[in-house]
């Protein structure tokens, strides 16, 4: 009999059609992508570091095969005395899954969810709540629940407080409320076979509260261009068009719809191209010499590395910089990459504030990122502070003209991202001949 696993419980609410694909069609799935695997990555390094909360348990090997076998591990464990496993390995009559630390404590055992994420969310009750039910059909006396995030506040020091990185959320009373609509719902579940295609069209639930690994498969036969690709409209107002039937770009013509919307669609219709010359020209005049063209590159590892730093929080490792003083000069090009190992950050601010003058106009693409990275530097080395907000306050986006379409072809699609914008001023320049594509990479 096929054992409904937590992880398709929790695909299975989000969607039944999703479930059946899993189960029997699952070649339908796109491939897993660079940032996903990082997701992934970053998820396995905070669970192992939650392990230490816990310390001095027994865990299930990852690639223990066969699978069967950690049942046998979780239970030779759990009858031999011990307190706390990790990935335990758990099934009852109808459904199985993986805890990710099983503690015994004072009034019997807790079911503990580690998510590297940075809030509790609905989502995480059914989750925990899903194990929960299924430690307590196969005979464990569990008594709590809790789930386990990364506290947003925490800004690391000297050394890494994990119960100050870590926010432990006792969650019994929320699961047990569950019960009865987790017993009902893995029902409808374990109902979903073979020879019954389960016909869900496609809507918002395609991305909330995850992206569905099979929504490029469920909407391939969407036009190239629909309501669903209209840049900067939420997702529920695009759907609401879709659920009209106003769906290509051909029926939205004719829509009472914002003015960014109507220009993408008469854009793409008529294969124009747009210039207007006058805000073109005032954001022009935002500029003067000397100007400094700069770039980050930044990692964000999700466990803080260094003194006075937060998880996610962008580093920059790396930035290039071409200084023009004068219309007439010829950019002088700099650089600096840290070593890889050691923090990169006094010796990139000594060099950063040594290359570009004080007074520098600094063009960059996407201020909100750069600024971002100077002011956690300002704040993380306060005898640099004025030396870098003066030059926080001299950037000036390069973003701007093409977000707010003072610039705009047919062949953005309503975007303005770099790798868009670069091929459509500069045919002869593409991001595809790099060596390294995109900042993912660099990282």
């Amino acid at each position: 009999m096929f054992k409904l696993s937590k992880t398709n419980y929790m695909k299975g609410i989000q969607c039944k059609k999703a479930l059946w694909l899993q189960k029997f069609d699952r070649d339908k799935a796109t491939p897993i992508d660079a940032n996903t695997q990082k997701l992934f990555d970053d998820g396995h390094a905070v669970g192992e570091l939650a392990q230490k909360l816990y310390p001095n348990g027994k865990g299930i090997p990852f690639n223990t095969q066969p699978y069967a076998k950690k049942f046998e591990l979780t239970a030779d464990y759990v009858k031999n005395g011990e307190h706390t496993i990790y990935e335990a390995t758990i099934q009852s009559s109808d459904m199985m899954c993986m805890i990710d630390i099983l503690h015994k404590g004072e009034t019997g055992w807790e079911v503990i969810e580690v998510k590297s994420s940075m809030s509790l969310k609905d989502e995480h009750i059914q989750d925990v709540g899903v194990q929960f039910h299924i430690a307590k059909q196969a005979g464990l006396p569990v008594t709590k629940a809790r789930l386990i995030h990364i506290n947003p506040d925490y800004i690391r020091q000297d050394y890494l407080n994990l119960d100050e990185y870590f926010v432990n959320h006792d969650i019994t009373e929320a699961v047990l409320a569950e019960e009865e609509s987790i017993i009902r719902t893995k029902k409808e579940l374990n109902a979903v076979n073979k020879f019954q295609y389960p016909e869900d069209t496609i809507g918002p639930h395609c991305i909330r509260p995850h992206t569905c690994n099979f929504k490029d498969y469920c909407w391939s036969e969407l036009p190239e261009h629909s309501c669903l690709s209209l840049a900067g409209m939420p997702f529920d107002e695009r759907f609401e068009l879709f659920f009209k039937g106003h769906i290509t770009f051909e029926q939205l013509e004719t829509r009472d719809l914002p003015d960014y919307a109507k220009e993408q669609i008469s854009c793409e219709l008529t294969k124009q191209h747009i210039v207007k010359q006058e805000p073109l020209k005032d954001f022009l005049k935002t500029l003067f010499y000397p100007m400094a063209f700069f770039d980050f590159e930044t990692i964000s590892p999700i466990i803080p590395k260094w003194h006075h730093t937060y998880s996610r929080q962008q580093v920059p490792f790396q930035f290039s910089c071409h200084v023009m003083n004068s219309p007439f000069d010829v950019p002088s090009h700099h650089e600096f990459i840290g070593n890889g190992t050691d923090d990169p950050r006094l010796e990139l601010i000594q060099k950063m504030i040594k290359i570009i003058p004080k007074n520098a106009c600094i063009l960059v693409y996407n201020e909100d990122f750069e600024k971002k990275v100077i002011e956690d530097l300002a704040m993380a080395y306060p005898e640099f502070h004025d030396e870098l907000m003066a030059r926080h306050a001299n950037i000036r986006d390069l973003m701007i003209p093409f977000k707010e379409r003072h610039i705009y072809s047919h062949q953005l699609a309503g975007r303005y991202s770099i790798k868009k914008i670069l091929p459509l001023l500069c045919s002869e320049l593409s991001y595809e001949t790099l060596d390294i594509q995109d900042g993912l990479q660099a990282l």
